[in-house]
This record gives structure tokens, sequence and C-alpha cells, in this order.
């Protein structure tokens, strides 16, 4: 089931082109046909401003103040330590060379992590602001 936000602004932008389509025509349509003329390029009209959204729009500065969202989206480079200790009593050293690869759009986020010794497969998840902000 697509998420709340994708079905309010769907049915806002096929609610606004019925009443565009009514005050173009100057008078209301007389058959069901000609009430439902406008639902397509409604429809369609709405499904290309969510994929714009989605794939981009949400990460422009303005948008993103209005939502909050942090952008993550890019590969990061950084160093992997681990406090484990082996049977020898020895700590593991840390791989200075690890890279996460992050593909971000609005409504999910996949994380690759890249190491010299192994590759992880895509893992899935969703953002949330912690109490902390």
């Amino acid at each position: 089931m697509p998420p709340k936000p994708v079905l309010y602004t769907t049915g806002l932008i096929v609610a606004l082109s019925l009443l565009a389509s009514s005050l173009l025509r100057g008078s209301a349509p007389e058959s069901p046909a000609e009430w439902l003329s406008p639902v397509g390029p409604g429809v369609a009209i709405a499904g290309l401003a969510l994929l714009f959204f989605d794939a981009w729009l949400w990460r422009q500065p303005i948008i993103k103040d209005f939502h909050g969202r942090p952008v993550l989206h890019g590969t990061w480079h950084g160093e992997l330590a681990s406090d484990w200790i082996d049977d020898d009593g020895e700590r593991v050293e840390p791989n200075p060379d690890v890279f996460l690869v992050i593909h971000q759009r609005f409504w999910r986020i996949s994380a690759r992590l890249l190491t010299a010794e192994s590759r992880s497969n895509p893992l899935f998840a969703e953002l949330q602001r912690g109490p902390d902000g």
C-alpha cells in the first residue's frame, strides 16, 4: 500500500483537475464521461509529480527544510574499529578503508558496506528522528 502522503497528493491533484476542467469548460459536466475525462491526465500528472519529488525535489534546500529528513545519499569513507577482543586477549586492528554507499529517495533508503574483506548485502530501512534530534 502506498504511503498516505502519496494517496493524499494524488487525490488532491485529481480533485483540482476536475475543478479546473469545469471552470475552463464554463459549465458543469453533463454526463459521467465528461466528469471523469480529466481523471486520467490528473492521475498521470500526480504520478509524474510524485516520481520527480521522490527522486530529486525533496533534496532541495527549501523543501528539505520543510520536511526535515536528512539527506545521506552518496558514498561515505571511514574507518571501522571494533572493541572485540579475541581469545588471545588482543584487539582486532581497525580497518582504515571502509566505504558506505547509500542510495536514498524520499520513501526508501538502502545502504551497502564495502571493505577489503567483504561486501554486504543491501540493507533497507526507514529513517526516524531520535529523541535527541
